[in-house]
């Protein structure tokens, strides 16, 4: 019997045109209106502006990936059924957890713009960013960011993707630094992504506090599909659910090890739906005998 699960985009695959695949669904017009009113501005509007720096904002990107994986994923339920289980990554984990019946749509929407706020708050008058690296070993990482902390230099992994296709989250100094020494190893490919922070590190340590506090606060029933956790890489543990997801924002994202959880559960098919399609990409890399692809309304 097959087994599919659906997984959901973070941030990074933003870009002006987000929208576009669900924003003649019926559902779009009520999702976009919530969203709106968390941000104070008409989302639709200010993305079609194609303002690189808007493309860069930590709240009104993860709403806007938020609400094209929500609507997207409302359609692939009406063509294709629900899935077997989910998986979302960084800002994903909560579609993930809309998905699987945890909280309803307006609380995610107030749930991700108290997050990135909080993110925000946390790295205001810091200069931290994130540096992609392409082809080259795990391992050579994680000693230049040992080596940097010798020299007073702030830079951690922050997400494994897949084998050579990694992230690190510091400080604008020590990017500088690393792309300069990780050059002469010849990687296929070094990239100051278009993020407004250094996310999944332990610089937003005191935002995973204040937003543990926050969840405290909220009700978040059980999901009611199983879920794999970026924390972890392995299955969501709903009895610590509020715990995890604050933990969340300053861990690395482990998402080589959460498809490998879902490969190993008996998935045969990984469906991304949201915008972009680095997900998809990913999976090339884990597994070919397994079908990764992704979803878009109206779209063969």
């Amino acid at each position: 019997m097959s087994r599919t699960a659906v997984v959901f985009p973070g941030q990074g695959a933003q870009s002006a045109s987000m929208l576009d695949s669900v924003a003649r669904l019926p559902q779009y017009s009520a999702r976009h209106e919530v969203v709106c009113e968390a941000l104070g501005e008409n989302l639709e509007a200010r993305l079609a502006d194609g303002d690189p720096d808007y493309l860069r904002r930590n709240l009104p990107t993860s709403l806007a990936t938020v609400l094209a994986s929500v609507v997207a994923y409302e359609r692939y339920v009406d063509e294709c059924g629900p899935p077997s289980c989910l998986g979302g990554y960084s800002v994903g984990q909560w579609t993930a957890l809309y998905a699987a019946a945890t909280l309803d749509f307006r609380t995610l929407v107030e749930v991700v713009t108290r997050r990135a706020k909080l993110m925000d708050a946390c790295l205001e008058n810091q200069n931290t960013g994130m540096l992609a690296v392409i082809g080259l070993p795990l391992r050579p990482l994680e000693a230049l960011c040992a080596e940097f902390a010798g020299r007073g230099l702030y830079l951690r992994p922050s997400t494994i993707n897949c084998p050579g296709q990694y992230s690190l989250s510091g400080t604008l100094e020590a990017i500088e630094q690393a792309l300069a020494e990780l050059a002469p190893l010849h990687p296929k490919r070094l990239l100051r992504l278009p993020l407004q922070g250094a996310w999944h590190c332990d610089l937003l340590a005191p935002a995973a506090r204040a937003f543990a506090e926050y969840l405290d606060t909220l009700t978040l029933a059980m999901p009611n599909v199983p879920m794999v956790d970026n924390v972890t890489g392995t299955w969501l543990d709903a009895a610590a659910l509020r715990a995890t997801l604050a933990t969340h924002l300053h861990r690395p994202v482990l998402w080589e090890r959460c498809v490998r959880t879902l490969l190993e559960d008996g998935c045969t098919e990984v469906v991304e739906v949201g915008p972009g399609e680095l997900l998809t990409r990913f999976g090339f890399f884990l597994d070919r005998k397994v079908r990764f692809r992704c979803y878009r309304p109206g779209v063969p």
